[in-house]
């Protein structure tokens, strides 16, 4: 479920499809941005992250742990920085650079679908 979640999220930039992998209370947290109950969650996918991510993002996977009720990804994100990206770099200019970053990510389940989504 949870790569159908990020494949909906950078591939198909899809945020109804990245709704649907969701339960009936998500919660996201990614500072500097966030949103609790579906509608700010949805919020948070339309305003701050699906679609404001450069076209080539590549995520690359490190270790994944899978546990009865979570999943927790180690990752690298590559992009060329050409867009703004306010759920990640709040105010900061596009300036034309490859960037690396690692990211923690810990999906819990609950109800059939994720109830919760960090990013560190």
């Amino acid at each position: 479920m949870f790569d159908a979640h990020t494949a909906a999220e950078f591939k198909t930039r899809d945020i109804e499809g990245t709704m649907a992998t969701m339960s009936e209370r998500p919660h996201v947290t990614h500072v500097p941005t966030s949103g609790s109950g579906r509608e700010a969650v949805q919020r948070f996918y339309e305003t701050w992250f699906i679609g404001h991510w450069p076209e080539e993002t590549v995520i690359t996977p490190i270790s994944r742990t899978v546990g009865k009720t979570q999943v927790v990804d180690e990752v690298t994100i590559d992009f060329t920085h050409d867009c703004e990206m306010s759920a990640l770099l709040a105010g900061v200019k596009p300036i034309g650079r490859k960037v690396t970053i690692p990211f923690v990510v810990v999906v819990g389940f609950k109800g059939g679908g994720i109830e919760f989504d960090r990013i560190y």
